[in-house]
């Protein structure tokens, strides 16, 4: 089989592309600038020429693009998708329905959306990581199926110390939609907010799109102006419920960070606005730049004592890559609850998850003061997630 793989400059290019060659599948890697998802001369007519100049077998991205379906429809080759995001608003276009489709999702529940929908070759799978890259990022080639994983030395970039007791490397879903809907009527509003803190209370079980009625979406329609004109139209209630979804991702990372901040400081890893983070305890949050995926962040990962995972709702069932990341660095895992993630890995053994907020802080308390146990859970939950989630063993899964 010989692949193209469409490089959109995913954090993870080179750890897949390392995944084809261990695997030893043929391929070339292929970029080109897209300017539109449904409609774009320019790139489907150099993707076409380069399909018939090479004569491949199949093309694969992360994430799903439309127009690398349309052009391995008409040429009859295979194209693989390894969904990466949620949400996926690209997957409502009605290249969707191509018969040459194979649709991997990393979520369960979005991977039961879309066949609900009649998607035919849609998948659950779950993402992966580089354990190369992350062996030769340790010191002295460490690695922990040797069962030898420990914090490592303090290692610095520019200055900058990786090591922190708590820690946590992502957005905070600052320039969200529902921030801009100031105008609209109190009856909604309240009832949004209603909405919003009740999903906040309860993990595992998505309660937001119940309450996001038919006449609730009708209202909305009255006062919010979606634009149906566009190539891929979007249901309002995807977009109604993804707004939510990022207004509870803002008000439930600002809680957790401050929470943690009670008993250690926290590094903050990120590229949002930070304004009013730091008003609440004297273990403060201590902001720093966004980092490296490749190089930085493992590093991160390895030498923070605790690791934070705070998933946005819109991913109902599935593993962000975060929690793979932290694992197979060697990391200490500290993770709101996720339904995939409590079906992979074994909770208290491998990687530790919180219910609710409370349950958090006893968590985040207990785990600072007992560094044995901490440790050999970091371990442990390391070799399952090189055993279980390396790019060969998946990629091997997704082909067959």
């Amino acid at each position: 089989m010989k692949l193209l793989y469409y490089n959109w400059n995913s954090n993870s290019n080179a750890d897949i592309c390392q995944g084809f060659s261990n695997l030893n599948i043929a391929y070339d890697v292929w970029q080109h600038k897209l300017n539109n998802y449904e409609h774009d001369d320019d790139f489907s007519e150099s993707l076409s020429e380069q399909l018939k100049a090479y004569n491949y077998d199949a093309v694969f991205s992360f994430d799903y693009i439309p127009l690398l379906s349309y052009e391995a429809q008409k040429r009859g080759i295979l194209y693989y998708a390894w969904i990466y995001d949620c949400p996926q608003f690209t997957l409502f276009s009605d290249s969707i329905y191509n018969s040459c489709n194979r649709i991997f999702f990393f979520d369960r529940v979005q991977c039961q959306y879309f066949k609900a929908r009649g998607v035919r070759h849609a998948y659950h799978m779950p993402l992966a990581v580089n354990i190369y890259r992350i062996n030769q990022l340790h010191e002295a080639g460490e690695d922990c199926t040797n069962g030898d994983v420990v914090l490592s030395t303090d290692i610095k970039h520019e200055g900058i110390s990786y090591m922190h007791d708590i820690s946590f490397i992502g957005s905070l879903y600052n320039a969200n939609m529902y921030n801009q809907l100031n105008y609209l009527p109190s009856y909604l509003r309240g009832y949004l907010d209603g909405i919003i803190n009740s999903q906040l209370n309860i993990y595992g079980y998505n309660m937001l799109q119940e309450l996001l009625t038919d006449n609730i979406i009708s209202e909305l329609d009255k006062y919010i102006s979606l634009d149906d004109s566009v190539d891929i139209k979007l249901p309002h209630e995807i977009v109604y419920e993804n707004m939510l979804y990022d207004k509870l991702a803002e008000i439930e990372r600002r809680d957790v960070l401050k929470r943690c901040a009670k008993y250690a400081e926290v590094a903050l890893y990120t590229g949002s606005d930070t304004s009013g983070i730091n008003d609440v305890y004297k273990h403060q949050i201590k902001i720093m730049p966004p980092v490296d995926y490749n190089v930085q962040l493992p590093q991160i990962y390895k030498q923070s004592k605790i690791n934070l995972n705070i998933t946005c709702r819109s991913i109902t069932s599935g593993m962000p890559l975060r929690v793979l990341d932290i694992m197979a660095s060697g990391g200490f895992l500290i993770s709101n609850y996720q339904p995939e993630l409590a079906e992979y890995f074994v909770p208290g053994e491998e990687m530790v998850l919180y219910e609710s907020m409370s349950d958090l802080e006893d968590k985040v308390r207990y785990y600072l003061e007992h560094d044995e146990e901490r440790i050999a859970i970091a371990r442990r939950g390391c070799e399952k997630t090189r055993a279980e989630f390396s790019y060969e063993k998946i990629l091997a899964e997704i082909f067959k």
